[in-house]
Formats: C-alpha cells, sequence, structure tokens
C-alpha cells in the first residue's frame, strides 16, 4: 500500500472515530440533562471502548504519518560500528583489568593441507606480534582476500587476537570497509540456516535491536550482509560438536561471494579436523598459528610488571625459571594463557610466587590446575580499576569464593552435557532441576514453577471480578486464563524491550486471532451492534456504537502493524544485547502483561454485568456468571500461548535450587557479577567462561572436590 493511500485511510478512520466518540458524548449529555443516572458500568464500558479505538489508531497514524526517508546506509553501518566498538571495547577492558598485551608471535601455519595456495593468499609472508597494533591491522587489509583464520591451541590468545584485530578495524575504518560482527559459531545451525548470511542477518535483528517486518521476505538486515557491508567475525569453531564442523567448511565455501571478508578462530587440531572431512580447505583464508612465548619475553613480561621492589622470592622465582630449575612454570607461561594466571594470581595480590618454584616445579599438570583453583578467589579479591559507582567493572556484592567456585562448576558442567561452552540464564534453573538422563525438571518442581507462574498470569484477570463480589467468575478467570498461560507459554525469551505501544497493539491482535472468520465482514459486525443499541437506547447511540465498532475493529485488523518487510531500507539499529537487557526486557515484558491483564480483566467484569442483565440474569446469579468467566477465561488461555514466561519460571524456580545451595537466589547478579569479575564474558545474549580452559576445568571436579579444594 502507498504512503499517500495510507494516509487517506487514516484520516477517514480518524474522521470516523470522532464522529463515533461525540455520538456517545452526545448520548451521555442528552441522558445527564433528562436526569436520567448514569451507570457506572456504562461510564466505565464507553472509557474502556475510547481507549481501546484511540490507542490503535494513534500508533497507526504515528506510523502513517512517520515522516523522513528511510536511513542511508553509510549511516546505519556507522551506528553499527559504533555499538559494536562500545560493547567489545569495554568487554577487553574487563578482561585486561589495565594489564600489558602479552606479545605472543603469530606466522602463517607451517601445515600446508589446511591453507589455501599462498599466492591466492597474501603478497609474502606473514609474521608478527599480537601486541603491535599497527602490524596487526595492516596485515588483514593485505590479505588478498581479506578472510583469515585464527588457529592455536587452549590459552593461545585466539579469542583475545579476534577481539583486538575487530576494535582495530572498527577504529580505523572508512566508511566503504564492512563493520566486524563478533558472534558465536556456537549458534550456528548448517540445517536451520545453509547460508551464512542468512544466519548472520538473524543475529544482527537478535543482538542489536533491529525489529523483523511483517512476512519473512529480506528486510534491511539481509541488505547489509549480503551485500559484503558486514564482516563476521566467528569465533569457536572447535565449540561445535565434531560433526557439524565439515558443515560449517562446506557452508562457508558455498555462500561466501567473492567480496565477503571472514575472521574464523578455531583450535589447531580441529580446524585441521574439519577441513579434511570437508575435503576443501576455507577459500583465499590465511590460516595462522601462534609460536611459544620464549622464556626471555615472559621473564621481562613478568619483570616488567613487578614493582621496582620486588621481593627476593620473585628475584628466586625468576631465576629458577630461567635456569631451568622449575620448567613447569616456564612450560606454563609460553602461552598467553599461562602468563596471565601467573600475573593474576600472584603478582596482583602480592602473593609469595615460592610455590611456583618449589612445590609445583616440577608437575606441569599440578601447577595449570593450581593456578586455575586460585582464579576464581584472585578475581574476587580484586579491586575495581575505577571508583565510581556507574562503573562497569565494579561488582554489585561481595562473594564467597567456596560457594562462586561450587556455582560456577555446576554451570560448567550444565552446559558441558549440552555439548556447549555456553550459559543461558533462561535455561540455567530448567537445567538444575533436571535429574540426571531426564529431558524435563522434576514434576514438585515443574508443578512448583507452573502454580506460581499460573498465580502471577492469572492474578490481574481475577481481581476486578473479585474486588467486587464475584468470586466464582473471578476464581474461574483465575484457574483458566493463570494455568493455561503458564502451561503453554514459551520458555524462550523475548530478545528485545517491547514499548508499551508495541505490546498493545500485539496484545489486541492475538485477542482477535480465533474471531478473524467471523470478521471478514467488518460492518456486519457493526451493523448488529448499532441496531441494537438504537433500538435500546436511541438512534444517535445506535450510530455511535456502530461507527465506533466498526472502525476499532478495522483499526485492530488493519493496523498498526509491524512494516513491511523491506530490503531497501537499511536497519535502523537501537542497542547491543547484553544478557541484562534480555533479563530486563523479558522483566519489562512481564510487567506489561500485569498490567493489560489487569485492564482486561476489568473489561470482562464489567462486561460480565452487562451480559448478565441483557440476559434477565441477576448479579447473584453465580451459575451463569461462572459459566461466562469458564468461557471467556478458557479463551483466553488458549490464544495466549504464544507468550513468553522465561523471566517469571526462572525466577520461581531459583527459591527451590538456592534452599539446596545449587545455586543463588539472585542468579543475574551473580552472572553479572561474574562477567564483571572478568570470570565470564557476555556474547550478545549468552555468557560464556571467558577462558575455555577453565570451563573445562570446573566442569571435570566434582561438588565434593570443589568444596575441598577450595577450602
Amino acid at each position: 500500500m502507498s504512503r499517500s493511500r495510507r494516509r487517506l485511510m487514516v484520516t477517514a478512520a480518524a474522521c470516523l472515530s470522532l464522529l463515533g466518540l461525540g455520538a456517545v458524548v452526545v448520548m451521555v449529555l442528552v441522558r445527564l440533562d433528562l436526569g436520567e443516572k448514569l451507570h457506572l458500568g456504562d461510564a466505565a464500558g464507553v472509557l474502556l471502548t475510547t481507549v481501546a479505538l484511540v490507542v490503535p489508531l494513534v500508533l497507526w497514524l504515528r506510523r502513517a504519518w512517520a515522516a523522513g526517508p528511510p536511513e542511508d546506509v553509510a549511516e546505519a553501518k556507522r551506528v553499527l560500528a559504533e555499538l559494536v566498538h562500545d560493547r567489545w571495547a569495554e568487554e577487553r577492558a574487563i578482561r585486561a583489568q589495565g594489564a600489558p598485551a602479552i606479545p605472543v608471535p603469530w606466522h602463517l601455519t607451517r601445515r600446508t593441507a589446511m591453507m589455501d595456495h599462498a599466492r591466492l593468499v597474501a603478497d609474502g609472508d606473514i609474521s608478527g606480534d599480537a601486541a603491535d597494533d599497527e602490524w596487526l591491522a595492516a596485515t588483514f587489509r593485505a590479505l588478498r582476500r581479506r578472510r583469515l583464520v585464527i588457529t592455536g591451541g587452549a590459552g593461545t590468545g585466539k579469542t583475545t587476537l579476534a577481539v583486538r584485530l575487530l576494535l582495530l578495524l572498527i577504529e580505523t575504518r572508512t566508511s566503504e570497509e564492512p563493520v566486524p560482527v563478533p558472534v558465536s559459531l556456537a549458534d550456528w545451525d548448517v540445517e536451520v540456516h545453509p547460508r551464512l548470511h542468512d544466519w548472520l542477518a538473524e543475529r544482527l535483528r537478535t543482538d542489536y535491536g533491529v525489529a523483523r517486518g511483517r512476512g519473512k521476505g529480506a528486510d534491511g538486515a539481509d541488505l547489509l550482509v549480503r551485500r559484503g557491508h558486514v564482516l563476521p567475525v566467528l569465533d569457536g569453531l572447535d565449540e561445535l560438536p565434531e560433526a557439524a564442523r565439515p558443515g560449517v567448511i562446506a557452508a562457508l565455501n558455498k555462500t561466501l561471494a567473492e567480496r565477503d571478508q571472514v575472521i574464523l578462530t578455531s583450535r589447531t587440531d580441529e580446524y585441521g579436523d574439519a577441513v579434511k572431512k570437508s575435503g576443501r580447505v576455507l577459500k583465499g583464508a590465511a590460516v595462522i598459528a601462534p609460536k611459544a612465548l620464549d622464556p626471555k619475553v615472559a621473564i621481562g613480561y613478568l619483570t616488567d610488571d613487578l614493582p621496582p621492589d620486588r621481593t627476593p622470592a620473585w628475584d628466586r622465582t625468576l631465576r629458577a625459571m630461567e635456569n631451568g630449575e622449575a620448567p613447569a612454570l616456564a612450560a606454563a607461561t609460553r602461552t598467553a594463557l599461562g602468563l596471565w594466571l601467573v600475573r593474576t594470581v600472584y603478582i596482583e595480590r602480592g602473593a609469595d610466587p615460592t610455590p611456583l618454584a618449589t612445590v609445583y616445579a616440577g608437575d606441569a599438570a599440578a601447577l595449570r590446575a593450581h593456578l586455575l583453583d586460585e582464579l576464581i578467589p584472585a578475581l574476587l579479591d580484586r579491586p575495581p580499576t575505577r571508583p565510581s559507582a556507574g562503573d562497569p567493572f565494579r561488582p554489585h556484592h561481595t562473594w564467597d569464593p567456596v560457594k562462586v567456585r561450587r556455582w560456577l562448576s555446576l554451570l560448567a558442567r550444565l552446559s558441558t552435557a549440552h555439548g556447549t561452552r555456553e550459559v543461558a540464564w533462561w535455561r540455567v534453573a530448567r537445567q538444575a532441576a533436571t535429574p540426571p538422563g531426564r529431558k524435563r525438571p522434576a514434576w514438585p518442581v515443574q508443578g512448583w514453577t507452573i502454580s506460581l507462574t499460573g498465580i502471577l498470569y492469572g492474578l490481574p484477570a481475577a481481581l476486578p471480578p473479585l474486588a467486587t463480589g464475584h468470586a466464582p467468575l473471578g476464581l474461574a478467570l483465575w484457574f483458566a486464563y493463570g494455568l493455561g498461560t503458564a502451561s503453554m507459554a514459551s520458555d524462550t525469551p523475548a530478545f528485545s524491550r517491547p514499548t508499551l505501544a508495541d505490546h498493545l497493539a500485539r496484545l489486541v491482535r492475538e485477542q482477535i486471532r480465533p474471531f478473524r472468520l467471523a470478521m471478514l465482514s467488518i460492518p456486519g459486525m457493526g451493523l448488529p451492534m448499532g441496531v441494537v443499541t438504537g433500538a435500546v437506547y436511541g438512534f444517535w447511540e445506535g450510530v455511535g456504537m456502530a461507527v465506533m465498532t466498526t472502525t476499532g475493529l478495522w483499526l485492530t485488523i488493519a493496523g498498526p502493524r509491524p512494516e513491511e518487510s523491506d530490503e531497501e531500507r537499511p536497519p535502523r539499529f537501537t542497542s547491543a544485547l547484553t544478557p541484562m537487557a534480555v533479563w530486563r526486557a523479558n522483566r519489562a515484558l512481564t510487567g506489561m502483561r500485569l498490567v493489560t491483564g489487569l485492564l482486561l480483566g476489568t473489561t470482562l467484569a464489567l462486561g460480565a454485568g452487562w451480559v448478565l442483565r441483557q440476559m434477565g440474569g441477576e448479579p447473584g446469579d453465580r451459575l451463569r456468571e461462572l459459566g461466562l468467566g469458564l468461557l471467556v477465561g478458557g479463551m483466553l488461555a488458549t490464544v495466549t500461548q504464544r507468550g513468553r514466561r522465561a523471566w517469571a519460571a526462572t525466577v520461581f524456580t531459583l527459591p527451590l535450587l538456592a534452599a539446596t545451595g545449587r545455586l543463588p537466589l539472585r542468579l543475574m547478579t551473580f552472572l553479572d557479577d561474574m562477567h564483571k569479575t572478568g570470570l565470564l564474558r557476555a556474547v550478545g545474549p549468552l555468557y560464556q567462561f571467558r577462558h575455555a580452559e577453565l570451563h573445562d576445568h570446573l566442569a571435570r571436579v566434582s561438588p565434593d572436590a570443589t568444596r575441598s579444594a577450595v577450602s
């Protein structure tokens, strides 16, 4: 529909609405002038009808008369680049906490079977230092197709290098260059999204607040991705199931166009196996690998970070490391993670380093486990680098390291059991309450959660009848609406913060969906209503009712609706998604449902009284009230099955798990604090352990061993 035609239709609807409202106002004034009493139910009905008519009209007017041309592609890219940079610059700052960059050397892989022909990748060899910003960005831009695979073993700094590179590319980006966007490969199912572009566009909508248009056609997110305006930074090929990795390599080769750029991270062996099984290397991609840190470089890094008046114990430890008397320490500091662990556990805490060169001098595995064990109390004890109250580095609370270790171990085991290293808050409580070998939580927990969510969602619809003495109707609505909503609602959260206007529009459309066939002839609905009202109250009242009913139903069905998908209209990015933002959005959505449920319950209570009077019944006719309540409540329970209850289900399940010590009562506060301390990182709506080796270490530790090791 053209914009001019839409505006004409909206203007006509507005005029009809004003005529209908005017007729109602005249009716009220005439009745008052004649000395008649205006019944409270009639007044409330007029008010609710007016609101139900005006709200969709205003929403549609705002959409239909929205001024301004679609957003420019360059502007959309600029906004996206700012969101990505701000989000990941904060992640990098939380991770580093003021620590200098570790100078890990990188070079082209010597495994020629994992990389395309050298002449198709770059001119000359590639080697440099990860701490050299100029080399890193220049090397990537010098690649023939700007495709890079970062490989390496555990703890070699693959993800750190990828994040550093994407920040540099954004900071030095020209308007023609694509915007680097990091995404976790663990979320890509090539069976659902065979094309990289389709999956990446979906992640743009989810992670950066882009509203999906009506229909399933291409939209602005597809525009950016398919035209090469987005550079995907695909992290963690090795975190996919082994059988899925070759499919990702094959999908990339099939869907990447000549101009498409990509950055991929993976452990070396896993990437090599995936390439071998797929039968093809990633076309045109340079594959780089790290070199082990030289002991002299590691000693220099630790020395520079120590105070000038360092203790004699540090002198002895560094000498033992240099002379080969502490081989385990020398081996640990040959990787970026090991060097960072020594710095965090010992230098930042001011701890005595003697055990490094004595107790753990010759046992590399024991030293690694010791450093990982001490990492949690070390990070919890670390003071924030900024003193302000709004500091993103400052945790909300002080946590007991023993409990933190136990809870993180549980999260690691739960994610491992589901084949991932990701932590989704909307799945944690359900997974923790599910006995081993089962797919659903135990019945006591499941029944408790459904009952409480039913009370939460059903109470607003039941309050008005209960408050006016219609207890059977209120209880019937409470049971049917609440239990139906709780049992059939989705456990998947909404990944955007809905506005009140959008929520009201969606609610109205959901309520009328079952009656769509009956509304095919909208005037056929308004005319009988007008005739009946005119016969009972008078001509003008009938005209007003007919006009208001017709216009209101028409507006509800025809608008306001989400905009049509438009591939030529660049998306308007609003915010970078975080797990806390998803939590707050679903909390807000629950609040909106409660408010609208209260309004809906009020409407039902008033409507029930009016219907009973027209049927010749008395207010005390409980049987008819009960029947009407069950009918309407059952309908509502059916049409609200698309509602989301992830927030409510999590909140109501946590007290049971907290009582047994399995999870903290304030789960999101805990996860957010672990993110701020550097133990977790936020990737879109999910949390991940910042170090895969820490995740694997915690997943292998039993709760009893965890308790004894920390204490």
